[in-house]
């Protein structure tokens, strides 16, 4: 017991210390390894749409802009099926009868839908899901080696893949890859700071992640923003809240409807 409360203590003294960690924008820079990224890795998203228009089998649609500026992609593959829908989805659900708003087995291929990183310092994701799209349209994933069982899986579905979630906190992640990274670096990148410089950690960070941009900014400027003068989140989703003005809500609601036409129903 003596020593299980011996353990905690070491564990809470290390947690407290890393928790008054500082760092600076140009410390975190200068970690930064001197190295190539190996071809298969796709770490942000410069030329981005350029990649996504050479694709001859997926379907490709600007979905909605972020508040960058920066266009949300959707690739899908495997044709539409149109199901039909005798109730909204509150109805089917509150009369126990989940498929009067969709019914699975009228459809011939399930629907899987992809996302990639919601926050920008999670590339790995980007990575993988733009290997499946390779798949998918050649056979063979970035490295070059085939893979025919997984693009013959990937057949038997409807796939819709949204690449990069967060195409602002990608194009603001420096390091383009995690590998290797020690902790606190990754939460600099990641979470940023507070106002007094010390590096924003789990759990306080996220009581005012939503309305970051409102309580606290960013050391350095989002692509929407001014220069700011003050502390926090470097890649976090807040940065890529898809900012749907009234002049895109419609399109939205149309690829929206397009998959299941009882998903939204606001005019």
């Amino acid at each position: 017991m003596a020593r299980v409360a011996v353990l905690l203590a070491v564990v809470v003294a290390a947690s407290n210390a890393a928790l008054a960690q500082k760092m600076t924008y140009e410390e975190a820079k200068s970690r930064l390894p001197k190295r190539s990224l190996p071809a298969f890795w796709v770490g942000d998203v410069k030329d981005f749409g350029e990649r996504l228009e050479k694709l001859a089998r997926g379907e490709v649609r600007v979905i909605a802009k972020s508040p960058g500026g920066r266009p949300l992609y959707l690739v899908c593959y495997g044709r539409l099926e149109k199901v039909e829908h005798h109730a909204n989805f509150n109805s089917a659900i509150g009369g126990r009868d989940p498929s009067a708003y969709m019914n699975k087995a009228a459809r011939k291929k399930p629907v899987i839908y992809f996302v990639g990183p919601v926050h920008g310092q999670e590339v790995e994701g980007l990575t993988g899901l733009m290997n499946l799209i390779e798949v998918l349209e050649t056979g063979r994933d970035r490295r070059g080696k085939q893979q025919p069982e997984l693009r013959h899986l990937a057949e038997q579905c409807r796939l819709l893949i949204v690449p990069a979630g967060n195409p602002d906190g990608i194009a603001r992640f420096e390091p383009r890859s995690v590998h290797g990274m020690p902790l606190d670096e990754f939460q600099f990148w990641g979470m940023g700071t507070w106002a007094d410089g010390r590096i924003a950690f789990w759990p306080d960070s996220p009581s005012v992640s939503t309305p970051f941009w409102i309580t606290a900014v960013c050391r350095t400027a989002s692509p929407s923003r001014p220069e700011p003068t003050t502390s926090a989140g470097r890649s976090r989703s807040t940065w890529s809240v898809p900012c749907i003005t009234p002049a895109e809500q419609p399109r939205l609601r149309s690829s929206a409807r397009m998959e299941s036409p009882a998903i939204s129903t606001a005019k």
